[in-house]
């Protein structure tokens, strides 16, 4: 129980720290899913969601993931492309679901439907690490917000993996970073917790510095 009200209390101050369209009625936790960078340009696609509502969208030319080295914070516009998957427009997907409030459509309305914001700490390397060929992860949290209805904030957590290399393919070159939602065991939430707390204090001080 000390570990989740510590994750929790990571991702109010992390929330905090990040601007917001509006207040929110209610919070919603993100309990699977994820969020991928890939591809020759790279773009990024994501379906998630949890308990009564779920999000999905593709954005071009858009990549999430990098701060895998550095930390901090990385993020995309929900809606700012359109759905994942384009059938034909009378058919097509919504961006956002949410059950019994209603449905946002980014594209259609020349709008987007909200935002989310991904934290990381950075990761750890050895001396030996070799940045040709690499598959590293690191726990992260998520904050954002829906406008679906008068609104609603969205919390989540998980790992981010990125997957990188330089000589596995002739003329080409793989990469791709993936930001995994998971309903952490309480081990992985005091994880989280703790690097999310570290990355919040280093980025508080860093603002402090330059003022």
């Amino acid at each position: 129980m000390k570990a989740i009200i510590a994750l929790m209390v990571v991702l109010l101050s992390v929330d905090a720290l990040l601007p917001h369209a509006s207040q929110a009625m209610k919070i919603l936790t993100i309990q699977s899913g994820a969020i991928v960078s890939a591809g020759d340009p790279v773009d990024t696609s994501y379906t998630f969601g949890g308990e009564g509502f779920s999000v999905d969208g593709i954005n071009r030319a858009t990549i999430v993931g990098q701060t895998i080295f550095s930390g901090g914070f990385s993020g995309l516009t929900i809606g700012l492309d359109g759905p994942r998957i384009l059938p034909p427009p009378l058919s097509a997907p919504h961006n956002v679901v949410v059950d019994g409030v209603g449905t946002c459509d980014g594209v259609p309305l020349s709008t987007n439907c909200g935002f989310i914001q991904l934290a990381n700490p950075p990761a750890q390397l050895t001396a030996e690490f070799d940045f040709r060929h690499y598959d590293l992860s690191v726990p992260f949290t998520a904050t954002g917000h829906l406008d679906v209805g008068d609104g609603f904030d969205i919390i989540g957590a998980g790992f981010l993996r990125a997957e990188f290399c330089a000589t596995c393919f002739p003329n080409s070159v793989f990469q791709r970073w993936t930001y995994t939602f998971v309903v952490p065991e309480p081990f992985t939430w005091l994880l989280l917790a703790s690097g999310l707390m570290v990355l919040i204090t280093c980025t508080v001080a860093r603002r402090s510095r330059l003022r």
